[in-house]
């Protein structure tokens, strides 16, 4: 149970958007809080996996916040697209995102 590798990358990306600190940001961690989030921070994001992580799953963390930020943005980030027990790449282009 708790926090995964993938999940902590994912909150950490959301807090960065937010600009916002982290409490329980760590491994097997059963709460987390964002603390004081401020305004949506655009620009350019990155986050890089250590671990097999989803892509689409950080995707799917930083996409909702971003889409209220003021400018454009663009986030770099290091994974797997279709990793077990994560939405698939075909599901983030053809449902949570389309066109």
């Amino acid at each position: 149970p708790g926090l995964r590798p993938q999940h902590i990358l994912g909150v950490r990306l959301v807090a960065s958007v937010t600009n916002a600190s982290l409490e329980g940001d760590e491994k097997n961690s059963e709460r987390v809080e964002l603390v004081d989030p401020k305004s949506i921070q655009g620009g350019e994001h990155q986050c890089h996996a250590e671990t097999p992580a989803s892509c689409t799953l950080l995707a799917q963390c930083a996409i909702p916040p971003l889409l209220f930020g003021q400018c454009a943005s663009q986030v770099q980030m290091t994974g797997g697209t279709d990793v077990p027990m994560a939405p698939s790449i075909d599901y983030l282009t053809h449902v949570f995102a389309p066109n």
